[in-house]
């Protein structure tokens, strides 16, 4: 299988790509400041869901891509288990 190679790449690139959606979302609710309504903060909570549950913006981010990092270790070695040949 020719996606073996990139199960390694998990742990990080999932962090990195959570983190990128998550700095995009913050630079579109900027764009709309000085007249922020309450429409734009609510989506901007909503796309920095689950973080946006326990913590408050900044801190949300951060939860998310920690979470990302532990659902990309896991799934990394998951997928390296159910990858590796049987050698009957």
């Amino acid at each position: 299988m020719t996606t073996r190679k990139y199960f390694k790449h998990l742990p990080w690139a999932l962090p990195v790509l959570v983190f990128l959606f998550d700095f995009a979302d913050m630079q579109w609710m900027f764009s709309h400041e000085p007249g922020l309504t309450y429409e734009v903060v609510h989506r901007f909570m909503l796309f920095l869901f689950p973080g946006s549950l326990f913590f408050t913006a900044m801190s949300a981010i951060l939860f998310n891509c920690g979470l990302a990092a532990v659902v990309g270790t896991i799934a990394s070695f998951i997928l390296k288990g159910l990858s590796k040949p049987n050698s009957n």
